[in-house]
């Protein structure tokens, strides 16, 4: 149980969006109490709060649901007879469990609560009892209350449970769909993107797309493990796992201000092992782009660009566009160099010159002359990478040894 302070989580919680709301897809589980009072049941239950932790929360972008919010999610789902078995998933409640379908996938389980003023544990399997931020009809006891006999999702009866402010119950947190989640005009410039380290990335829908519009400069992977800072280039060159650095080891180069706000800068390099790691660079919902996505980019800003095969490779696949990197650069020459030929950044991609660091003792290299951005997808001991120059307009598709010591950018997708 906490002690005071704000109970704040660091890395990301898997999200559904249903309806016109986005919610936890899993109970929060930082601090709070153990479920029955079993520590490993956190990866399962998650942890239970009092009301006044609960309202202690902070999750930037979200926040503790009111009762008026529940209501809305349950007479979305088809009224209080109906909603909890939408809600419910089919494991982690005791026999019959009725009803349960998660079809929405709400991930709702059976965590029980915890008594009055850290008392004992009560309903594992059989119940589930979600706090409500807000204050009804005078009492702070607003209460989501599943059943593992019921399909209802309803407010608890106040009658019965009167004020429980110091009883432990589980939390979701929820915030209004972005306009990423719901359907996009072209051209849209979408909500912010949120990293595993909570910082935020502007982004942008081109055709049917929707990337992150700054260079990526993550710091932990979504488990939230960290992604190490390594500056010394002959370890970095032994590693056989993800890293990141600085252009020439200088954060003021990833970006010009410490805050969780990434508004100007060239953002981290990576290695590819980085780029790949299964514990995901990208938080949930989006993905370091692949081959394809990045061809398909192409195309849309230019549909005479060209894909051809390696003569001596037919597997081995190249895509160059002699005009799609104008869109994609930001103009002016404080990120390019000059001439900065065919920038228009009429995509909103605002591509900046973030340089290499280019294997084979070449070192830190081409600051605002090149962007190179790792993608996810290989062939044989070779990643693909795109590429962007300051004396063209154009863009391409290569591939780089990715067992080498090459640093690269990375921009991420939105999942389809």
């Amino acid at each position: 149980m906490s002690t005071g302070g704000l109970l704040v989580r660091s890395n990301a919680l898997p999200q559904v969006r249903i309806g016109t709301q986005t919610w936890m897809a899993a109970n929060y589980d930082f601090n709070g109490s153990d479920v029955n009072g079993v520590f490993t049941n956190v990866n399962n239950y998650g942890k239970l709060y009092t009301w006044t932790e609960a309202n202690a929360i902070v999750y930037p972008g979200w926040h503790l649901p009111t009762y008026e919010e529940y209501q809305t999610l349950i007479t979305y789902l088809g009224g209080d007879t109906v909603a909890g078995g939408k809600l419910k998933a089919s494991g982690y409640w005791t026999t019959p469990n009725t009803g349960a379908t998660n079809e929405v996938g709400f991930n709702a389980r059976g965590s029980g609560w915890r008594g009055y003023d850290l008392g004992n544990f009560y309903g594992l399997g059989q119940v589930a009892m979600y706090f409500c931020g807000d204050v009804v009809d005078g009492l702070s006891n607003c209460l989501i209350h599943f059943n593992m006999t019921h399909v209802y999702a309803r407010r608890a009866d106040t009658s019965y449970y009167y004020n429980y402010r110091g009883y432990g119950c589980s939390i979701r947190l929820c915030r209004p769909a972005t306009t990423m989640e719901l359907p996009l005009a072209d051209g849209t410039a979408c909500d912010p993107y949120i990293g595993n380290d909570l910082r935020s990335y502007r982004t942008v829908k081109i055709g049917t797309q929707v990337w992150i519009a700054d260079n990526l400069a993550e710091t932990k992977y979504r488990n939230g493990d960290e992604i190490p800072e390594v500056t010394d280039n002959a370890t970095w060159a032994a590693l056989t796992t993800g890293a990141r650095c600085s252009y020439n080891n200088d954060e003021d180069n990833a970006f010009t201000t410490t805050t969780t706000v990434v508004t100007v800068g060239y953002g981290f390099l990576y290695n590819w092992y980085a780029a790949t790691d299964a514990r995901n660079i990208a938080a949930n919902g989006w993905h370091v782009a692949y081959y394809n996505d990045w061809r398909g980019l192409f195309f849309y800003l230019d549909p005479a660009a060209s894909e051809y095969s390696e003569q001596s490779d037919p597997e081995w696949k190249y895509v160059e566009s002699d005009i799609a990197g104008g869109p994609l650069k930001e103009t002016g020459l404080v990120f390019w160099d000059n001439p900065n030929t065919g920038a228009t950044n009429e995509s909103g991609f605002n591509a900046r010159g973030s340089g290499i660091y280019s294997p084979g003792g070449v070192g830190y290299t081409m600051f605002n002359q090149q962007a190179w951005f790792w993608t996810s997808s290989t062939l044989g001991g070779y990643a693909y990478v795109v590429t962007l120059t300051y004396t063209s307009a154009s863009i391409f598709i290569n591939g780089v040894d990715y067992t080498t010591d090459a640093k690269c950018s990375i921009r991420l997708l939105r999942d389809i």
